[in-house]
């Protein structure tokens, strides 16, 4: 059984129905029989939202405010709700199987479904405890903090795609280790849940190929890679923020979105004044822009 993860509050209700339904383009959901579970601080503004998703077997479980155990997250760009994986055995009913829990700005763009069989039958053969990206991330400059972590010179994973093998999780109480290890915590995190989630695993995870997380950087002029399965726009920087919505790597999500809403995602622009005038539209861009026939400022 293989089902999927996403996790949100209200700020996040369009990019959660993006995402969901670049999975049920790209994944057959229907012949695995897989659920999609989206655990919301707001569960009640995302209601309303669920009539633009393409699949039925969607359900929304609320995260309960007694176990709310934070690392600051105010200095960032991430909200309270980047730790509600930590309480996965608390709030999924789930014993066995295969959850694949992937972030609210991972958008698929290929087929996976061979992928993801691949893979799962190599973690399920060798009884791998969990799936994702190897990032390098650990350098010179952050060995302190990260030594801080108790984190020992091995493999780091990116958060933002991970498969969980949900049978083995619970047998070595992964979640309950992870929680104990965030109360243990006494300073901010750099990375959040995924230093929490890399200083337990500590690089005994299955490396999955980059194109399934393929990271997209909004400040750079490196194209998305032709391979990717799913793109990943990481950081603070997304393809919604006016000052970057129509940079050309935005256009997938662009596209994406309009497909949903009949709408082009613009947020962030009148908070932010002065990243309109950062905008650079290329040729391209507007071009794209044309074809999309109504804008929404948000």
């Amino acid at each position: 059984m293989i089902n999927f993860l996403l996790i949100g509050d209200k700020n996040y209700n369009l990019q959660l129905v993006n995402s969901i339904n670049s999975l049920v383009d790209n994944f057959n959901l229907n012949y695995s029989e897989s659920t999609v579970y989206v655990i919301h601080k707001n569960p009640d503004s995302f209601k309303r939202y669920l009539k633009y998703i393409n699949y039925e077997r969607v359900k929304i479980v609320k995260f309960k405010k007694e176990f709310r155990v934070l690392n600051n997250v105010k200095k960032s760009h991430l909200s309270e709700v980047t730790y509600y994986r930590l309480y996965l055995d608390k709030l999924l009913d789930i014993k066995e199987g295969f959850l694949i829990y992937f972030d609210a700005d991972l958008y698929f763009m290929k087929d996976i479904n061979k992928y993801l069989e691949n893979s799962i039958k190599h973690m399920e053969t060798n009884k791998l405890i969990l799936g994702a990206v190897k990032e390098d991330i650990i350098t010179k400059l952050n060995i302190e903090y990260f030594q801080r972590l108790q984190f020992k010179d091995k493999p780091y994973f990116n958060a933002g795609f991970i498969i969980f093998n949900i049978k083995i999780c619970n047998e070595i109480k992964l979640f309950q280790n992870l929680r104990t290890r965030l109360q243990e915590i006494d300073f901010d995190l750099k990375y959040w849940d995924q230093d929490i989630l890399n200083s337990v695993v500590n690089g005994e995870f299955y490396q999955l190929d980059e194109k399934i997380n393929s990271g997209v950087d909004l400040t750079n002029k490196n194209p998305i890679k032709g391979d990717a399965l799913a793109i990943h726009y990481k950081g603070k920087n997304k393809p919604w923020d006016m000052q970057y919505a129509f940079d050309e790597k935005s256009i997938p999500y662009q596209e994406l979105h309009s497909q949903n809403f009949n709408t082009y995602h613009l947020a962030n622009g009148l908070q932010h004044p002065l990243k309109l005038i950062k905008l650079k539209l290329s040729l391209k861009s507007i071009f794209k822009i044309i074809k999309l026939r109504v804008i929404n400022i948000l």
